[in-house]
Parts: structure tokens; sequence; C-alpha cells
């Protein structure tokens, strides 16, 4: 991956960082980003002949992928999101109707968020898919 190639990546990347979920606009953004490209490995003599500016671009790309890392696809992760599918697609009832409802409780920083956001942004593409924008 090339220096120009990264700093393509890091402007196609750049909405993400003040995104708003709690807004459509923001949900939209962030639903409809693209997936974060794994940095290239590049061995000590490679990072050796990067220019300063080169190596700086480069950190950053790495630093940013480091941030953003996951989800990552545990067994607890793929049973929580089949759950997940099977109330939200079992949910097809109109509006006079009662739905059910998912409640996830955990103690903090177990990646509950994440884990709902990345169900949530799957549900969203495939309702984009099925019924269009």
């Amino acid at each position: 991956m090339t220096v120009a190639l990264i700093r393509q990546h890091l402007q196609d990347y750049a909405p993400l960082g003040n995104v708003a979920l709690s807004r459509k606009e923001g949900w939209r953004e962030f639903a409809d980003a693209p997936s974060l490209v794994a940095p290239e490995v590049l061995t000590r003599t490679q990072l050796r002949a990067l220019t300063a500016d080169d190596a700086e671009v480069y950190n950053h790309f790495r630093q940013l992928w480091h941030a953003n890392l996951g989800p990552i696809r545990t067994p607890q992760l793929t049973t929580l999101h089949e759950q997940l599918s099977t109330v939200v697609d079992s949910n097809l009832q109109f509006g006079d109707k009662a739905k059910g409802a998912v409640a996830i409780d955990a103690y903090p920083g177990l990646g509950k968020t994440t884990s709902v956001l990345a169900f949530a942004k799957d549900f969203h593409r495939r309702e984009i898919r099925i019924k269009g924008t």
C-alpha cells in the first residue's frame, strides 16, 4: 500500500471522526462507511526507507487501525447476533401489534454498544438491499 493510497483511505474515513449516531445523517455515514483496511505490514528495512513524512502518514494510519479494531467475531458475539436476528426477524407485525424486545446487560467495557452497533449496521445494510433507500 503506497503512502498516496493511505492518504486516500484517511480521506475516506475522515467523516467518521465526528459522526453523531443519534442523527439519521450520522447513522447513515456510519452505516455506509467503507470498512477499514489494515495497513500493509512493512519490514524494518521498508520502514527505514520511508521518508520522515511518509513514515508519519504510515504510523498515523496504523494508529487509526489499532484504535478502531473490531468487532472481533467471538463465539459470544456470534450467539448474540443470532439471538438478535431471531427477535428482529420475528418483529414484522404492523405498528398496532406488540413486538418483542431485547435487553443486553453486562458490566461496563465488555462490548455491549460495539456488539449492537455491528448488528445494527448489518441490519441497516440488509434492509437497504431488500427495500432500497
